[in-house]
């Protein structure tokens, strides 16, 4: 039985809140991704190489694959797959929303984004 008394309303969530930190590990980026889906979401940066400017990626569902690298920023075979660099493995995003565009799993995202390879998450 808890005392209702004691009892205090949960925090409120701002965005910057939601902004997936990297450099956590892979664990704790996935159940953090979980915990905000589908409201108010996960996001994160990203930019364009050779550009300063930052666009925002929601990202609705994700998988942890635990690996030894040497990378700092994301990859994709451009086709099938992004992988996002963390502290210990690879973040394997399921569902993104882009600035702009609606909310599609990965594989339809990259039939139509020609120059995936020129983006980059920030960490």
């Amino acid at each position: 039985h808890i005392d209702e008394a004691t009892l205090r309303p949960a925090p409120k969530i701002f965005k910057e809140d939601c902004r997936i930190d990297w450099e956590k590990p892979g664990r704790d980026i996935v159940n953090f991704v979980r915990g905000l889906s589908p409201y108010p979401t996960a996001w994160t940066e990203m930019y364009r190489e050779g550009s300063d400017e930052a666009s925002s990626a929601k990202i609705f569902s994700a998988a942890f694959e635990a690996a030894a690298h040497g990378e700092t920023c994301g990859t994709s075979d451009g086709r099938t797959f992004v992988r996002v660099a963390c502290a210990d493995g690879w973040i394997v995003p399921g569902e993104l929303q882009i600035a702009g565009k609606k909310r599609l799993a990965v594989r339809e995202l990259l039939l139509g984004w020609r120059d995936v390879h020129q983006y980059r998450f920030r960490k």
